[in-house]
């Protein structure tokens, strides 16, 4: 929804439609970004001494996920929104973080390089998406 109202504040001489259309291509985007980053996480998981298994490496990544979804509802509030979006972005690696080690078992001294090995991961699919979203908006 927070997507929608600012696509329409931003882009509106696309109109309602063209602001909807962007939206739920974001949303449907964001819902495979989120399901490719879980994938790679759970490759990943055994080079950093975890265990690959495919639920709890989704189960990581979408509880992770989603203090950044609720907080980048705040977008729709001018100026400050940003930085409570930020926060929540921030919020949702720190968590990452928190999770390896209970959820997909990877050691603690190997934790911090997972979590920036998926990170990495996780902008570059973000930049893929944010690409082909704007295919739509632009």
């Amino acid at each position: 929804m927070a997507g929608f109202l600012a696509t329409l504040i931003v882009f509106g001489g696309r109109g309602i439609f063209g602001a909807l259309v962007s939206s739920i291509v974001g949303y449907v985007l964001g819902l495979v970004g989120l399901y490719v980053v879980a994938k790679i996480a759970e490759m990943l998981a055994p080079r950093f001494g975890g265990m690959a298994d495919e639920p709890t490496a989704m189960k990581l990544v979408a509880y992770a996920a989603t203090a950044s979804w609720v907080f980048g509802a705040a977008v729709i509030i001018p100026l400050i929104g940003w930085i409570v979006a930020l926060f929540g972005s921030l919020y949702s690696l720190y968590t990452f973080y928190l999770g390896t080690t209970p959820v997909v078992r990877v050691p603690e001294n190997q934790a911090v390089v997972y979590t920036a090995a998926v990170i990495v991961v996780a902008i570059v699919v973000n930049i893929i998406i944010g690409a082909v979203t704007w295919i739509f908006i632009g």
